[in-house]
């Protein structure tokens, strides 16, 4: 089974494909190329999520002074290769993995 960081990656890196496909489809089905394409970019935030918490892998948290968990995709640039609420290492677990 392949890590959740191999997975995720090729997930954007199809991102571009999925654009062109759109584009060429949309001379032959015309507006539901771009349906086809907007179910792509939706189906990410659902399906690749971290195992443990549920965070979505593109998505980073952090804690403000409070104490408060904030979730933020511009400030505190991802690191790709942990989660960044429970640090499970993307590189060596797979999204099928069972946890306690």
């Amino acid at each position: 089974m392949p890590s959740i960081k191999t997975v995720t990656t090729a997930y954007s890196y199809g991102t571009p494909v999925a654009f062109l496909l759109a584009i060429a489809l949309t001379q032959f089905v015309g507006p539901w190329a771009l349906l086809v394409f907007l179910a792509y970019g939706m189906v990410g935030p659902f399906l690749l999520a971290c195992p443990w918490c549920g965070l979505v892998t593109s998505g980073r948290v952090w804690t403000n002074r409070k104490g408060r968990e904030r979730r933020s995709p511009f400030y505190h640039l991802p690191n790709p290769d942990y989660c960044s609420r429970c640090a499970l290492d993307f590189r060596t677990h797979s999204f099928s993995a069972q946890f306690d």
